[in-house]
């Protein structure tokens, strides 16, 4: 029986660590291969990518891709207790119950809450003069995600929570990793105070899933530990934002005016920036692949940069071409949570793709803004994830002369406050 190609030398962590979204696709290329074996960490790692990867991987008889989230993938984006850590039925009840909170009233009350939370944010940006599109965002995001899942958020926790939320999808740096447990803790114990806060006869937004989940037979911590899976990929938004910003800057000429045409750039902003390099997976039992044995218990790599741009799937790549998107969907497309096309789609991908519209909307419509030039735009590919490396400055921000109603009418009933993100030193 074949076995896959080898990654030369003992252990490639550190080419790994140096180049995370660009390290297996170079070496598929360097071995002409698209799977490879290769130690990260020591441990033995199957890597993928491509189409047929793609198929193979979210394949759950043959991997589990909740137990990979392990060590350095942990840290930087998963954490654990996610729903696919659990098996049989009560695996099958939180999925049912997380299901029944991305309904299309849901999406469209969280997109509401944006837009507002959007709207309020503009008039302190405009009193700055300049603001980290970045920093900003992610506060905005936090009062958003709260008010949706209704938690309560009172004004002076904000930026103790979005820097704490923050650190969980953005700490790539190694001195950062005892702040990201701290903060994973802190998070952990603020939710699930709110979910015994119920139970104990507090208050509650109805029909929310805080009083979905307190309700529920689910215990505390593990209530606690849904409640974060749905507010911390919303705080995460800030990172495909930013590329949403920096791909109307670097495309003037393509700027979006239909409701199709939107999608199609928000998918191919997706696609083409790199938000997180690979997602991991241990491989349940042996079976043959392409004629050459994987083990059970290997940790296996799926390269979702390298698929997003892989020249098998993707005419020229390396173009940034919204327009790839219109007509027909692409048959694989990997963003950050999984296949956009087969049954293991994540649950709130609608959420994210509603969001994300109406920040592009935002950018386009509603708003005024330029992008300081002075600032190094360029993308720190070391970094998970990897952000221009002045996240963005942007000048002159200011709403739309037709948003000044609404801005209005929202500030009366909500005050001019500060978005609290963290400020340009």
């Amino acid at each position: 029986m074949m076995s896959l190609p080898r990654a030369p030398g003992f252990d490639r962590t550190r080419s790994f660590l140096r180049a995370p979204y660009t390290f297996i696709g170079r070496m598929c290329d360097r071995l002409d291969s698209d799977a490879f074996e290769t130690r990260l960490f020591l441990r033995r790692t199957v890597c993928l990518r491509g189409a047929e990867a793609a198929a193979l991987f979210y394949d759950d008889e043959r991997f589990d891709r909740s137990a990979g989230r392990s060590g350095w993938l942990a840290r930087t984006r998963f954490g654990h207790g996610r729903v696919r850590e659990l098996e049989g039925t009560t695996h099958l009840a939180r999925k049912t119950l997380r299901l029944s909170l991305f309904d299309t009233a849901s999406v469209a009350h969280a997109r509401r809450l944006f837009a507002e939370e959007w709207a309020l944010a503009v008039p302190w940006w405009e009193l700055q003069g300049k603001v980290v599109l970045y920093d900003e965002i992610q506060a905005v995001l936090t009062r958003v995600a709260c008010a949706w899942t209704g938690v309560p958020l009172p004004e002076t926790d904000v930026l103790r929570r979005t820097d704490d939320l923050a650190l969980l999808f953005d700490a790539s740096d190694a001195p950062k990793l005892r702040d990201v447990r701290r903060a994973g803790r802190d998070v952990h114990d603020w939710l699930a105070a709110q979910i015994r806060a119920v139970r104990a006869g507090g208050a509650v937004e109805p029909h929310s899933a805080l009083e979905r989940l307190a309700r529920s037979r689910l215990d505390e911590a593990t209530g606690a530990t849904e409640l974060d899976s749905l507010i911390r990929p919303v705080v995460a938004l800030s990172v495909p934002i930013v590329f949403l910003a920096l791909a109307l800057h670097q495309h003037p000429h393509l700027v979006p005016t239909t409701k199709d045409e939107r999608r199609a750039f928000v998918q191919e902003v997706r696609r083409f920036y790199p938000v997180f390099p690979a997602t991991a997976a241990l491989i349940r039992r042996d079976f043959e692949w392409k004629g050459a044995k994987l083990q059970a218990g290997r940790l296996a790599l799926f390269d979702l940069y390298g698929t997003n741009h892989h020249p098998s799937i993707w005419p020229v790549p390396h173009a940034f071409q919204p327009e790839r998107f219109l007509g027909a969907a692409p048959q694989v497309f990997v963003p950050l949570r999984g296949n956009e096309h087969g049954p293991e789609r994540y649950a709130g991908d609608e959420l994210s793709l509603a969001l994300l519209d109406e920040a592009l909307l935002q950018l386009t419509v509603f708003m005024h803004y330029s992008v300081r030039a002075s600032q190094d735009l360029r993308l720190d590919m070391r970094k998970i994830p990897a952000l221009p490396r002045s996240r963005l400055i942007l000048d002159e921000v200011r709403a739309r002369a037709f948003m000044a109603p609404l801005g209005e009418q929202l500030r009366e009933s909500s005050g001019l406050r500060p978005q609290l993100g963290r400020k340009i030193g």
